[in-house]
């Protein structure tokens, strides 16, 4: 059932990008759910995670239309479909290191081992990288356990349900940031507000400056650092 407006605050809220747009569930103390949907500019991650995406929504929907445990269970099943959905997506055979046996499809938890390592390298990257693998083992062990969870409720379902789409969003942003290399700095004024820009026409993808309105586009050279006017 889709929530309606009620006079309190809902038990808690998530979001999941879907075919270039996010949509923001937010579940009231009586289990019912309400969905407000914005665009997104840049659909090509959509794209490929919207075999995952669209599993989460069958199993937000499924949660929604629960009313005994054996149907919260097949919530469990369904947030483990769409986690195996984001691996297929993501991952490929020369993430495998040399002399490892390539994982099953199944195996979940190493796969996602091995696109943290990939996407969150080095030791800038050693607490992003380590939280991504507990967080992906963890969420996997509870989703795992929601489907043989006899006396499940709809709470516990939606634990499971949000800890699903946190990996899907937590892998998301280090596979955005591995891949497109935006700047973690303006390059004009030094400023951290820099957000990640796709130009769809020129299919590639530059940065803008939310405090300077620098932009960097496709190919460009950087700017110089702005001088210092001390004297």
């Amino acid at each position: 059932m889709v929530g309606h407006h009620r006079s309190h605050e809902p038990l808690f809220t998530g979001a999941v990008s879907k075919s270039g747009l996010h949509t923001f569930s937010s579940y009231w103390p009586d289990g019912s759910r309400q969905c407000h949907t914005q665009g997104n500019a840049d659909v090509r991650l959509a794209d490929r995670l919207a075999a995952a995406f669209r599993g989460w929504e069958q199993a937000a929907e499924a949660l929604d239309q629960s009313r005994e445990s054996e149907e919260v269970q097949a919530v469990g099943m369904r947030c483990r479909e769409a986690l195996l959905a984001f691996v297929r997506s993501v991952s490929n055979p020369d993430m495998v290191p040399a002399g490892e046996d390539k994982p099953q499809v199944s195996n979940f938890v190493r796969w996602s081992e091995l696109l943290a390592e990939k996407i969150a390298q080095g030791p800038k990257n050693e607490r992003i990288r380590g939280y991504l693998k507990a967080l992906a083992k963890e969420s996997w062990q509870l989703v795992s356990w929601l489907t043989h969870a006899t006396n499940a409720t709809r709470h516990d379902g939606m634990i499971a349900l949000d800890a699903t789409h946190t990996i899907l969003e937590a892998f998301g942003a280090a596979l955005i940031r591995y891949e497109r290399q935006p700047p973690e700095r303006c390059e004009r004024c030094g400023s951290l507000q820099v957000t990640p820009l796709y130009r769809p026409e020129l299919q590639s993808d530059g940065a803008i400056c939310q405090s300077c309105g620098w932009e960097k586009l496709p190919n460009e050279e950087p700017d110089a650092p702005a001088a210092n006017s001390d004297p």
